[in-house]
């Protein structure tokens, strides 16, 4: 199954509970009414059903056991391990908190990781607003124009002349520098 599939099936949090109650079975599994905890049966077979389907549940007989190795596969999918340089890709990891930047590193090094990292959140060959790259950046930490302030210092992103649109470095029209 592809990572999308597996994270539309755990976005669901009766599903997730769901999921949750079969893995803590352990190898051994549980049955369809201890996995639904009360849920109507209906509801509970419709569950299951779309946990099979991503490949996060097996049954072997009348027991379901939660296969993890599929949750790992889906983040395997969308973040390889290796990419990036490993250790700095760890780090650059470990100043994320539920998706967003607990703090913007003051080493130099550490912070030019972290802006690779965010420069990869633009597309190639796209020409971005200043709005657009503001809503970018303010998805990953409150003080968006310091980030965009740092992309453009680095040269990461590329400004127009005008400073009306940015493109990723490498990327850049004729009219654009980074001013």
């Amino acid at each position: 199954m592809s990572a999308a599939e597996v994270l539309a099936a755990l976005s669901d949090p009766a599903r997730l509970a769901m999921l949750g109650r079969i893995a803590a079975a352990g190898a051994a599994g549980c049955d369809l009414d201890a996995a639904a905890a009360g849920a109507p049966p209906r509801d509970a077979r419709r569950q299951i059903a779309r946990l099979t389907a991503a490949g996060l549940v097996a049954s072997d007989g009348a027991r379901l056991v939660a296969r993890i190795d599929a949750i790992r596969a889906a983040l395997e999918e969308v973040a390889p391990a290796g990419d990036e340089g490993g250790a700095a890709d760890a780090r650059v990891r470990a100043l994320f908190r539920r998706g967003r930047i607990v703090a913007i590193p003051r080493t130099p090094e550490l912070r030019l990781s972290l802006l690779r990292h965010l420069a990869g959140r633009f597309e190639r060959g796209r020409t971005y607003r200043e709005p657009e790259v503001n809503a970018v950046l303010h998805e990953a930490h409150d003080d968006h124009v310091a980030l965009r302030r740092y992309l453009v210092d680095e040269g990461l992103l590329v400004r127009s002349a005008d400073g009306a649109t940015y493109r990723r470095a490498g990327d850049a029209g004729p009219d654009a520098n980074s001013a």
